[in-house]
């Protein structure tokens, strides 16, 4: 169990410097694998989890916007999707993946 905790730290760490150098897909691919280790090894109530979700749809809304701007709007709109999956318990994060969804809308109209 020790072990599993450290490897979630560690990887929850690699995500964080990947997401604070702008590094937002190694930074997703990270926290994908967290996130499925934390499901996997100390199940859905984890205490790590909502931790690990937030910063999951946090680079998801980072990377949509940015293929917002390449106008790469099908991708735009599969990183909100995610988003919004992984914003199930934030309000905040739920509202700022909505706003990011109208974004997309008035530049698609």
């Amino acid at each position: 169990m020790h072990d599993v905790k450290e490897n979630i730290n560690v990887l929850m760490n690699e995500g964080q410097q990947f997401k604070n150098e702008g590094r937002h897909i190694d930074a997703l691919k990270v926290l994908d694998e967290c996130q499925q280790l934390i499901k996997k090894e100390l199940g859905e109530q984890a205490e790590q989890l909502p931790q690990v979700n937030n910063e999951i749809a946090i680079v998801c809304n980072v990377l949509s916007m940015a293929h917002l701007q390449k106008e790469d709007y099908k991708l735009c709109i599969e990183l909100l999707k995610k988003a919004e999956v992984f914003t199930e318990d934030n309000e905040r994060l739920r509202a700022i993946t909505y706003n990011n969804f109208a974004c997309v809308f008035r530049k698609t109209k």
